[in-house]
């Protein structure tokens, strides 16, 4: 009798490698999660916060080669989370969409709890985008038929008795996101315009321009007197919107770069611009603002990349289908120097050194236009990593720390300034 003998062949769909294509970046590491609609991406010391419809993962990014969840957190209310800020590495407060706010205690990631709730007074919605400037928190609130969302400010100075101390009824605008620096809110309509708030010395906000975007704007950030707006789909497809707002009153439209598909999220470092997009991934351009914005690079998945976050010289990417990736981008260099000649008090800051040339020590100044979580690091002329002289969350404001270049030999060395959307470095001299 002749045996027959069945051969079974099995072939496993490999996401990472198989249907992904790079540019100018690397894939690091990828961190399968089940599909999920995410809404936010913060990233905190060595951890990353994912928000998601139901839900904050939190994930351990010490080891970028080898991420793992370590943590997460249902609300007790239930309800759609869209937005989260850190306050410290203590604290944090979630959006909650209908619910509200969530005051969390972040400081055990494992452990994460919700210390109380906040409702809206006087606007009702859902809360979908926050921003932080010094202690004032502003909650973008929205309401599908644009009649009763609008602005939501909180007073954040005291993290056990937050609570609302005003509010700007925006009726006709559907608001999706906002951003805040400098005494000013600009908060991004969905199929409408951009408005531009300021906040008086009395905390009374008040609309003092408009700027069409016509387009589903959903994501805006600021970096350096320019705001970055994804807009969503537009009649000849995506495309992001980058506005000068260094006089605010007088804020416009300067470059209108169209992309492959419905623009969703949008993360600038003071090199580059990341924008993610359906079908398409992640599309990497030069952050000149001031000159032709050139697409540089990229990341390509099937499925839906909905968020892209970027710090240093790495970003960080969420793939509703897929999960999470870790990406480096080849075109950055870890000390390179971007200096945007910054002099206002809306602009991130790194002053040189002083004294310079110096034995043993030196003071470093800084000027940050929001609390931010800030690393200041020192580089030898090689680019080795020699020590980190900071790794904390700080407040707005002028800052100093001492360097001791105690037992380090002559030579220059780089000081570095990173915070989650600015990073620059500048040249210091050690002469015993």
């Amino acid at each position: 009798m002749k045996k027959h003998i069945i051969i079974f062949l099995f072939i496993i769909n490999i996401p990472l490698f198989s249907q992904i294509n790079t540019s100018n970046c690397s894939v690091v590491s990828y961190l399968p999660i089940e599909w999920q609609e995410y809404h936010d991406i913060v990233l905190l010391k060595n951890n990353l916060f994912l928000v998601s419809k139901n839900q904050l993962r939190v994930i351990d990014i010490s080891d970028k080669d080898n991420p793992k969840i370590i943590g997460s957190y249902t609300p007790n209310t239930g309800g759609r989370c869209y937005s989260m800020v850190a306050i410290d590495t203590t604290f944090a407060i979630l959006g909650n969409g209908e619910n509200g706010l969530l005051v969390l205690n972040i400081g055990n990631p494992s452990n994460i709890y919700e210390m109380y709730s906040l409702k809206l007074d006087s606007l009702w919605g859902e809360i979908k985008g926050i921003s932080i400037t010094d202690k004032n928190l502003f909650a973008s609130v929205y309401s599908w038929d644009g009649s009763t969302g609008g602005i939501a400010l909180f007073d954040i100075q005291n993290i056990g008795d937050v609570h609302q101390i005003d509010h700007y009824k925006l009726e006709n605008h559907v608001i999706y996101d906002c951003t805040s620096y400098g005494g000013y809110v600009y908060a991004q309509g969905y199929s409408s315009s951009l408005l531009v708030l300021r906040l008086d010395e009395n905390k009374k906000l008040s609309l003092i321009s408009s700027v069409e975007t016509n387009g589903q704007a959903i994501d805006i950030e600021y970096l350096n007197d320019f705001l970055y707006i994804t807009n969503g789909l537009t009649m000849t497809g995506g495309e992001f919107l980058l506005l000068d707002c260094s006089k605010p009153s007088i804020t416009n439209i300067t470059k209108k770069i169209k992309v492959g598909n419905w623009c969703r999220d949008v993360s600038v470092t003071n090199e580059f611009i990341y924008v993610a997009t359906d079908g398409v991934g992640v599309e990497i351009y030069k952050n000149t603002p001031n000159s032709n914005v050139m697409k540089v690079g990229g990341f390509s998945s099937d499925g839906y990349t909905y968020l892209v976050k970027a710090y240093d010289n790495y970003f960080y990417v969420s793939n509703n289908e897929k999960g999470l990736y870790i990406l480096k981008n080849d075109l950055s260099t870890s000390i390179k120097n971007n200096n945007f000649n910054i002099n206002t008090a809306n602009k991130f800051v790194l002053e040189q050194n002083y004294p310079n040339p110096f034995n043993p020590t030196t003071i470093i100044s800084y000027y940050i236009p929001e609390s931010s979580y800030v690393t200041i690091k020192i580089y030898d002329v090689l680019g080795n990593e020699i020590k980190i002289l900071l790794d904390q969350v700080k407040p707005a404001g002028t800052h100093n720390i001492e360097f001791d270049a105690e037992g380090l030999s002559n030579g220059i060395y780089f000081y570095k300034l990173i915070t989650n959307n600015y990073s620059e470095a500048k040249k210091m001299i050690l002469l015993k």
